[in-house]
């Protein structure tokens, strides 16, 4: 049976009700008033909608020193977060800024890269990416990467904008490995610019200023290796 609550309801509450009793708010479902010896305390009581049917109770805090809207409030918060799946007395993990997952990400994977990729993604983090470097992960959003990446490339042309973007997008995804976040928003608010083909083909003519190891070897007259 629920009570229409109001505050000097519960005001009076902890001295007119026995230890062991539960006093159900009217006004918000799952929120009741628990008497204890000593004092009476708020408590939600809800489901989890993780596929589990678990239930499970959040304490919000004694009534001599949270006011009754403030109760209310905080289980309607509470709510909204047992409807998302997720379990309020977990804390979360703090979402690591774009500069702290840079540095992890080269600390872990840079030997896996050459010198030269590593100072490249260095680079890009320092250089057209700074601006971003304070903010966590989750709150770079889709219209902050478009309009940086549209930024990027009137200042730097097409190429330096796109290497920018494939690094955000690589070390957002890194982070999403162990952070529950957002969908990339490199891969849904940008539209990366069209790039040419390069022709890094070497002619016979310029085949004996290579340094590869087949420099001195006869050619043919359509530039194939004698062996």
């Amino acid at each position: 049976m629920t009570t229409k609550l109001t505050q000097s309801v519960v005001d009076k509450i902890r001295h007119e009700k026995e230890a062991g009793a539960q006093v159900y708010d009217a006004s918000v479902s799952g929120l009741r008033i628990v008497i204890g010896k000593k004092s009476a305390s708020y408590k939600l009581m809800g489901r989890i909608n993780d596929g589990t049917d678990r239930y499970i109770s959040f304490v919000i805090g004694r009534t001599n020193e949270v006011s009754l809207k403030s109760a209310r409030e905080r289980a309607k918060e509470l709510r909204l977060t047992l409807r998302r799946g997720e379990d309020p007395r977990v804390p979360k993990n703090a979402i690591p800024s774009l500069s702290e997952v840079a540095d992890s990400y080269f600390a872990t994977r840079g030997q896996e890269l050459s010198p030269t990729t590593l100072a490249w993604y260095q680079q890009k983090v320092e250089g057209p990416l700074s601006s971003l470097k304070k903010l966590p992960v989750d709150r770079i959003d889709r219209a902050t990467v478009r309009a940086l990446h549209e930024n990027i490339t009137r200042k730097t042309g097409a190429y330096g904008a796109n290497g920018a973007m494939r690094v955000l997008k690589l070390l957002i995804n890194d982070a999403a490995r162990t952070h529950d976040l957002p969908p990339n928003p490199v891969t849904r608010g940008v539209r990366m610019n069209q790039e040419k083909a390069r022709d890094w083909a070497v002619g016979p003519a310029r085949l004996c200023c290579t340094n590869r190891p087949e420099v001195g070897l006869p050619l043919t007259p359509d530039g194939l290796i004698l062996r």
